[in-house]
């Protein structure tokens, strides 16, 4: 798949910066905030899809809280 090779380092900088907050988060909390963050735009349509999973990495919103 085209972008999953710049994706995957760039998710888990924003994992390590979420562990700086807070080292004790376990990986399904991870997720979901991942998750739960993650924007949709025009680019992305309707999320969950093939090409852009949940949506883009929204780093400002993952570590807001």
């Amino acid at each position: 798949n085209a972008g999953t090779s710049m994706s995957c380092p760039h998710v888990t900088g924003a994992v390590a910066l979420l562990l700086e907050k807070n080292n004790t988060m376990h990986s399904e909390v991870i997720k979901r905030k991942l998750i739960q963050s993650a924007r949709q735009d025009a680019f992305t349509g309707p999320t969950w899809n093939s090409r852009w999973g949940f949506g883009k990495l929204d780093l400002s919103s993952l570590l807001s809280d």
